[in-house]
């Protein structure tokens, strides 16, 4: 008897598409800018975690090569949880966990994960990133009790201050 796996369920259209994030991970860890460009369209988006944003694949290759030669030289990029949503039958959104894993690191460290976001499309039957945005996960804590009710003090006397209240009060009139 033959047990059913995740895949089993997964279309090739999907398979595909998850194949986009193993390709990038092959082509960083062999630190190859023109390799890693290649799976974008032409034309595509790319936002880094500092909110650089790269034009089009060759934007794309050439700064991935000058990182993988100068400041990230050694690293691994490794991707975990990705999950796929098609928007039409030629195009998706995909979202991944990835993480770049320094020469010094043996596991992904919390201060080094990431979240991205990919528009992937299909462009002759082959799937491309159209968009990417890459962003560090930085949960924000929310305070509580006496915390909380002093920084919302604080924050209703700047808005008093500024002059936005009267504002505000006038445009409600």
């Amino acid at each position: 008897m033959r047990i059913q796996t995740e895949t089993d369920s997964m279309s090739l259209e999907e398979r595909a598409i998850r194949d986009l994030p193993r390709h990038l991970a092959e082509s960083w860890n062999r630190h190859d800018g023109t390799a890693y460009a290649a799976v974008f369209t032409e034309d595509s988006d790319y936002i880094a975690f500092d909110g650089t944003h790269l034009k089009g694949r060759k934007q794309n290759a050439d700064h991935h090569q000058r990182i993988f030669d100068t400041v990230l030289r050694g690293t691994r990029l490794v991707y975990e949880n990705v999950s796929v949503r098609f928007l039409t039958p030629d195009v998706a959104v995909m979202h991944g966990e990835g993480s770049v894993l320094m020469p010094w690191h043996a596991t992904v460290t919390a201060g080094r994960r990431s979240i991205q976001t990919y528009v992937v499309v299909r462009q002759g039957g082959v799937w491309r990133i159209a968009a990417f945005q890459n962003a560090r996960v930085r949960p924000m804590r929310l305070p509580k009790g006496f915390t909380l009710k002093l920084i919302m003090l604080m924050f209703r006397l700047r808005i008093a201050l500024s002059g936005r209240a009267q504002i505000r009060h006038e445009n409600a009139a």
